[in-house]
C-alpha cells in the first residue's frame, strides 16, 4: 500500500490543486483513533475531505474530492 500511495501522489496533488482553483470549496475534518506504533495505545489522527462543488454555485466543473490522512491538526 505504501508503494501505491507513493505512485498516486502526483495524481492526488493535481486533484488538490484543481480543487484549490475552484470557487466552491468545502472541507471536513473527522477525528480518528489510530494505534500509535510502538506505544501500544491509541492516539487521535485526522481525515480531511476537500471537495470541489462548483455546480452548486452555477459552475460547470465536475465535482471532485481528495481525502488526506494527517496525524495532527496543524498544517
Amino acid at each position: 500500500m505504501g508503494k501505491v500511495g507513493f505512485e498516486l501522489e502526483p495524481l492526488v496533488e493535481y486533484a488538490l490543486a484543481r480543487i484549490k482553483q475552484s470557487e466552491g470549496i468545502f472541507a471536513d475534518e473527522t477525528a480518528l483513533s489510530t494505534l500509535a506504533l510502538g506505544a501500544g495505545k491509541a492516539k487521535t489522527a485526522y481525515l480531511w475531505a476537500y471537495v470541489r462543488a462548483d455546480r452548486s454555485l452555477g459552475g460547470s466543473d465536475s465535482p471532485n474530492v481528495v481525502y488526506r490522512f494527517e496525524d495532527r491538526q496543524s498544517g
